[in-house]
């Protein structure tokens, strides 16, 4: 999916990151546009989603007819709005707050991928053996403890992005990318590959692998999809038909596991058994 991004102090403010730098590419047709520091007054809409952005802004997802509305209020004043006109291009407003805005456009890119397919995952991914494995849980798990491990036990293991990747259809068959937006580990890959595994990291005193059943599966997968999106039946409907392909196309695992190398060996015999 490719987006064309305008406006000058918007775009200074993005493009200039080492965030979005090695997402940049020449001018061509592109999927939607994201219209930044555009005058967008305030509209009513019925909110469908209302939660916090770090400590500092609350944000409020709804939808008004056939656009989706994004408000984020931070605590000194400072406020973002987002229209998406649902079938086409994004509007958002003038904001000299770069986190806020940073997080607007991830919204952005998931409400004009989600009737793609593309979605961001909440999760870890490595790359190992020319495919990726995603860790997913809650925060706090050791999603990014097990992409750690792999790397100092199989150093040749990659990390493409360690908390917000995106996936998306390619050649008939799901793949994960990287993105601009990693969490506190700065890892800006623009890259992609086709997916080993989907594992669902719980802690536990032991190491141990199963698989769940498909409602596991579904109930391992949704969570870690952008929970605003969810709260809309049309997107509801566009999140489970991903999940239901993401689980006929590839494997997904339940890793009860200690912080460990045993953990990284008991995956690795699993998927890759010799």
């Amino acid at each position: 999916m490719t987006v064309r991004l305008t406006g000058e102090e918007g775009l200074e403010q993005t493009a200039g990151s080492g965030a979005f730098k090695p997402f940049l590419t020449e001018p061509r047709r592109c999927d939607a546009t994201i219209s930044l520091d555009t005058e967008l007054p305030m509209a009513p809409f019925h909110t469908l989603h209302e939660f916090d952005f770090q400590t500092s802004a609350r944000c409020s997802f709804g939808r008004d007819g056939n656009s989706f509305h994004f408000v984020m209020q931070n605590s000194d004043g400072r406020s973002l709005r987002l229209r998406h006109t649902i079938g086409g291009d994004v509007e958002v407003s003038r904001c000299t707050d770069r986190q806020m805005l940073h997080f607007a456009l991830w919204m952005a890119f998931n409400l004009i991928g989600c009737p793609r397919g593309c979605l961001s995952i909440h999760s870890s991914c490595i790359v190992y053996r020319d495919g990726a494995i995603l860790f997913l849980g809650e925060s706090g798990t050791g999603k990014s403890t097990q992409s750690r491990l792999w790397h100092e036990c199989h150093p040749e293991a990659m990390l493409l992005n360690d908390d917000g990747p995106f996936l998306a259809p390619c050649n008939g068959r799901y793949e994960v990318y990287g993105s601009p937006w990693s969490g506190k580990t700065p890892c800006y890959r623009n890259l992609h590959y086709p997916i080993h595994a989907i594992v669902r990291v719980v802690q536990a005193p032991f190491n141990r692998i199963t698989v769940p059943s498909n409602l596991q599966k579904i109930g391992a997968i949704l969570p870690s999809l952008p929970p605003a999106l969810s709260r809309d039946h049309g997107m509801q409907s566009h999140m489970l038909s991903m999940v239901s392909r993401l689980i006929g196309e590839i494997p997904v695992l339940q890793l009860d596991c200690l912080p460990d190398a045993g953990a990284v060996e008991a995956l690795h015999d699993k998927l890759f058994p010799s």
